[in-house]
């Protein structure tokens, strides 16, 4: 098996604290071969057990209430997105692993 220009891509999700922050981290991080959002939409609404979860992982976290007769929030939210950079890698380094997953 051979392949051409190996390369891995690492993905990361970003909780933002407000749109303001938002925009600038993503600004950040596109000046850093980050993509741009792949999320549909920047809000993602949570559940009691994600609402604990969120709480404990990142306790700087900016959690929104839900907002009454709202369509959109009608439950506790975050400002979240996910972004993709490709890792040039190095000769052989990608075949192993794949081969590793593919035996």
């Amino acid at each position: 098996m051979y392949f051409n220009n190996p390369t891995r891509k690492e993905l990361i999700t970003v909780i933002h604290n407000n749109v303001e922050q938002m925009r600038e981290n993503v600004a950040k991080l596109r000046e850093n071969r980050w993509s741009e959002n792949l999320r549909g939409t920047h809000t993602m609404l949570l559940d009691e057990d994600e609402i604990k979860a969120v709480k404990e992982n990142y306790p700087n976290a900016s959690i929104y209430p839900a907002e009454k007769d709202s369509y959109l929030y009608y439950k506790p939210y975050i400002y979240v997105t996910e972004h993709e950079r490709e890792l040039k890698l190095k000769e052989g380094q990608y075949t192993e692993s794949l081969n590793s997953v593919l035996n």
